[in-house]
């Protein structure tokens, strides 16, 4: 028994905005510890100042020596905490403002294979937007509508000094008790972690049984700071006896945190020595989107993405052979 998967295809663009900064800037601090102006608060703040702390220190040991990322947090420094519906909205303007840098993805190919981390580029928002065909004024909109669910008087700020090939600059990141709410950088950029090669040998240790299951897709999505953002995985399950295929069956399942995903699968082509599973997948960061859509006849499930964010979608037609 063998299996072949055809038509993994990804697509990860990726946007939202950052400040930049205009002037270069030189010895830069190390990363601060909180200030007199975050001592003395009450236990849920404090432990939101730690929680989004270690999520910093952690980007700068894991992204800074990231090759794939190319790209270090350089420092960073508590603000006052918004305490206003003015302060509020100021934080707003700053993270939608067109000439915002922002992280552009490319090189979708080695992301839909589920390799490795492609590039990214960094440009201004209204130029993002210009890339995927739309406006600045779109992109902000989308923007806007995450902004006014998630930010509101209560959030810390910390101000984050970035660098790229001798150029630096600055974005400004919200969160709360549990970590990072928004940032433009933060929110946005990731990294994929393979899952493919773990489960190959569990799958062969079972050709010889009545039920048979293989793997499609399998794969994380992860924080820039390392640990584990979100998964994706379908799975192909057939039933066979007296040498033909009885039963064709999938499971497909996606989470992601700070975003949305899903998964879905359908039969698609049962025969007696072979059997067949549509499936399709959508991600996106809180700015962007996805959808699925279904036609022909077998139905195949098909996915697409739209919107200024970190988004990806894939799908495909998996196979199992006797």
């Amino acid at each position: 028994m063998r299996t072949t998967t055809t038509s993994l295809l990804w697509a990860a663009l990726l946007g939202v905005s950052l400040s930049a900064c205009q002037k270069e800037q030189h010895n830069l601090p190390e990363p601060t510890q909180q200030d007199s102006s975050v001592r003395g608060l009450d236990p849920v703040v404090q432990a939101g100042n730690l929680r989004i702390q270690g999520q910093l220190d952690s980007t700068i040991a894991f992204a800074n020596t990231n090759p794939a990322l190319n790209l270090k947090l350089v420092s960073y420094s508590f603000r006052n905490r918004l305490t206003s519906a003015q302060e509020v909205d100021a934080a707003k303007a700053r993270i939608m403002d067109a000439g915002s840098v922002i992280p552009v993805y490319g090189d979708l190919q080695k992301a839909g294979k589920g390799t490795q981390t492609p590039s990214f580029e960094l440009v201004s928002l209204q130029e993002s937007a210009r890339q995927a065909g739309s406006s600045a004024s779109n992109a902000q909109a989308g923007i806007s509508d995450y902004l006014s669910k998630t930010v509101q008087p209560g959030l810390g700020q910390v101000e984050l000094i970035w660098e790229r090939d001798g150029q630096q600059f600055t974005s400004l990141c919200l969160y709360n008790e549990k970590g990072l709410v928004y940032d433009n950088i933060l929110a946005n950029l990731f990294t994929i972690k393979d899952e493919m090669g773990t489960v190959k040998a569990s799958e062969q240790a079972k050709v010889t049984t009545s039920a048979f299951t293989a793997t499609a897709v399998n794969f994380d999505i992860n924080w820039v700071w390392g640990s584990q953002r979100g998964h994706i995985t379908v799975k192909h399950t057939i039933l066979y006896a007296s040498g033909r295929i009885t039963t064709n069956s999938g499971t497909a399942s996606a989470w992601m945190s700070a975003g949305s995903a899903q998964a879905r699968q359908q039969r698609y082509v049962l025969r007696a020595t072979y059997a067949q599973l549509t499936w399709a997948y959508g991600w996106a960061t809180p700015t962007a989107n996805f959808s699925f859509s279904y036609s022909g006849s077998p139905v195949k499930i098909d996915a697409s993405v739209s919107g200024v964010g970190s988004k990806g979608q894939g799908e495909g037609i998996h196979t199992i052979y006797l």
